[in-house]
């Protein structure tokens, strides 16, 4: 391979030192994989534990070095930082619309309105209704 420009140089040498790539990391690790059981298959095929070691050239037990690095950078581009992703604080109208999801309090609340409504009903067909005075006979 003979590559064109620089970046395409740093590919092949990132390529050449670690022989597996970020997204085959990415597809171990998803809790889809965990919880479908695919990951201990795609595990034992990327060749377990020790090879995995292998293919990120690297030491589990002594870890990496802070003194590469150019090491560091290399493993940074290729399988990117080691940063917490920070979601956004949801709002107000998302709790609340989250909350409103739940079938029963969907059940509930229906049944509140079909209540006032029927009430409402009831009160206005009595409020015009006149009884007849009955007198009792002595």
């Amino acid at each position: 391979i003979q590559p064109n420009n620089a970046s395409e140089l740093e590919m092949v040498e990132t390529n050449k030192n670690y022989q597996i790539k970020r997204e085959d990391l990415a597809d171990l690790l998803t809790l889809e994989a965990v919880y479908a059981g695919f990951s201990k298959e795609r595990f034992q095929k990327l060749g377990g534990i020790n090879e995995i070691e292998h293919l990120l050239n690297t030491n589990f037990k002594q870890g990496l070095s802070n003194s590469n690095t150019q090491d560091l950078e290399q493993r940074a581009q290729q399988f990117g930082t080691n940063d917490i992703i920070q979601k956004p604080p949801k709002t107000i109208l998302e709790m609340v619309w989250e909350v409103f999801d739940d079938f029963m309090l969907k059940l509930l609340v229906c049944s509140a309105f079909l209540s006032i409504f029927m009430n409402s009903i009831s009160t206005v067909s009595y409020t015009h209704l006149t009884l007849p005075t009955i007198y009792s006979v002595q």
